[in-house]
């Protein structure tokens, strides 16, 4: 349901580890990799754009973030793609672009965040990062047989949870596998795949402090 005194959009997005710097050195990055082609027309996760996205933010901000990390922001981006696609596919809604605010009646508001909680991200302001999010998660751009498909790295999911937070999808089984060993050390980005080359570091999953992976 809405809530009656929503949060600033920050709360809903970031985390003290995880900074609005952060998230758009993050967005840029993957709309980069988008932009070559490299999450396009992909049902499950791609670890080269996600490594590759990974180098840019060590180059940033000088830390290493682990993939999981990057994953579950990763899925956030997606329920901001998922939440305001829907919030904008509703009748009634008007986005003033210029302001970047929505323009809604109330009980139309109150059936979109009842079925959707994460909603009420967007009582103060839209999505600034709208136009990369959609070259992400949406159409792919450079291909005009495309005829609408839309190429994620994970599935269209319901987001609604209770507390709005998000839900995970079934990811590809050899994408876990990949994962869980080199979270495991047993594998290091210089040997697990030949185009992940760049960096020959072994993941560390010893510590739990996300600002630190």
């Amino acid at each position: 349901m809405a809530d009656p005194n929503p949060r600033s959009q920050e709360n809903y997005f970031y985390t003290s580890t995880w900074t609005r710097r952060h998230d758009n050195t993050f967005v840029q990055a993957l709309y980069n990799e988008a932009l070559r082609g490299e999450v396009q027309n992909l049902r499950r996760i791609n670890n080269r754009s996600l490594v590759n996205a990974g180098s840019v933010m060590k180059a940033r901000f000088g830390r290493e973030f682990k993939l999981f990390v990057l994953r579950r922001r990763l899925l956030r981006l997606q329920q901001r793609y998922n939440t305001f696609r829907r919030i904008l596919d509703t009748p009634g809604v008007v986005w003033d672009v210029g302001r970047n605010r929505l323009e809604v009646q109330n009980n139309v508001w109150e059936a979109i965040c009842q079925e959707d909680p994460f909603a009420n991200a967007y009582f103060h302001q839209g999505e600034a990062q709208w136009s990369r999010l959609e070259i992400i998660f949406g159409v792919k751009v450079d291909d005009p047989e495309a005829n609408g498909e839309e190429g994620a790295y994970v599935g269209d999911d319901d987001y609604s949870s209770a507390d709005g937070s998000s839900s995970d999808s079934e990811p590809d089984p050899d994408y876990m596998a990949f994962l869980e060993a080199l979270l495991a050390g047993q594998i290091n980005f210089s040997t697990a795949d030949s185009s992940l080359s760049g960096t020959s570091e072994v993941v560390d999953a010893s510590s739990s402090d996300e600002g630190s992976n």
